[in-house]
């Protein structure tokens, strides 16, 4: 991946000229963004940053195809019946998803179903496998708490 090309694509996008612009754009010094361009070394936490602040597509940023803008997180995006589905036979229609408010996990969600539409058979048996393993932790989580809710006990609190 180009970094000049990454460069361009937010140069045009937001309206800006300099590389010292996108620099700033992505909260980065100058030096810093020209070490990384003499590197062609993409910095991927800047752009997640960005891409975030922005509603700006991470795949779009870094390949140039699709729409540079990405639904809000009050849209629903729409997912593969199977992304969705434990019995493929009861949902042969599209299904959407609700996106959550954390911004990270949104466009985590956002990028997998990217994977799932547009990857090869191995990039979907993947999601599938990582969709799967989330989904029975979460179940676990989730009864461990109502268990311990039907016991009056409160639930412990990772914050704080």
């Amino acid at each position: 991946m180009k970094i000049v090309k990454i460069a361009d694509r937010i140069k045009k996008l937001k309206g800006v000229l300099s590389d010292n612009d996108v620099a700033e754009l992505l909260g980065m010094s100058r030096t810093a963004f020209a070490e990384r361009k003499r590197r062609d070394s993409i910095p991927y936490e800047e752009l997640v940053r960005f891409a975030e602040q922005e509603s700006i597509s991470l795949d779009w940023l870094l390949t140039g195809k699709g729409e540079p803008f990405i639904k809000k997180k009050e849209e629903v995006m729409e997912a593969e019946p199977s992304m969705v589905c434990e019995e493929q036979s009861y949902c042969n229609e599209r299904k959407t998803i609700r996106l959550p408010d954390d911004p990270k996990l949104a466009l985590m969600m956002r990028q997998m179903i990217s994977i799932y539409k547009e990857g090869s058979t191995m990039q979907k048996a993947l999601v599938r496998g990582i969709v799967e393993e989330v989904y029975d932790e979460l179940r676990e989580k989730k009864q461990g708490v109502d268990s311990r809710q039907d016991e009056g006990v409160e639930p412990k609190s990772n914050i704080g």
